[in-house]
């Protein structure tokens, strides 16, 4: 065995001796307030289901009407394979619920960076980057 080899097995067994060794949980129920981790009743504090939407009976229905008439997967790219109906359903639902004339959805973090950074940085746009107008009507409804 290497040297190179024998440090990383001493430190390896140096994190499991102070409990400092990470594993996997296995997580066998919905997201919620209340999860099941390792056959073990928990209560959540770390989901990132804000709104507790994630096990909604409507959200939930509406995934699966959603799959049956479109698929699963991008396939590729919107910029090569074009731009889904669902996006563009989205999108326009939620610039009627902004009050905008336009709205778009960025499936990565970074894209919403750039595009962010680069419109903050052009006078014309930022009036309606910075001050966001609440929406007249809030509708109640999950799914069409």
């Amino acid at each position: 065995m290497s040297v190179f080899q024998q440090h990383w097995l001493d430190a390896l067994a140096a994190k499991k001796a102070a409990g400092l060794w990470r594993h996997h949980r296995l997580l066998s129920s919905p997201q919620g307030v209340n999860v099941c981790v390792d056959g073990k009743q928990m209560l959540a504090f770390c989901s990132n289901d804000y709104l507790g939407l994630a096990n909604h009976k409507d959200v939930k229905q509406a995934a699966i009407d959603t799959i049956q008439n479109t698929g699963v997967g991008s396939g590729a790219s919107h910029l090569v394979i074009g731009h889904h109906q669902e996006h563009d359903l989205l999108e326009s639902e939620l610039a009627a619920f902004t009050n905008r004339d336009r709205a778009l959805i960025f499936s990565k973090r970074a894209q919403i960076n750039f595009v962010f950074l680069h419109l903050t940085f052009q006078k014309s746009h930022t009036r309606n980057l910075v001050r966001p107008h609440p929406p007249k009507t809030a509708k109640r409804h999950l799914a069409p």
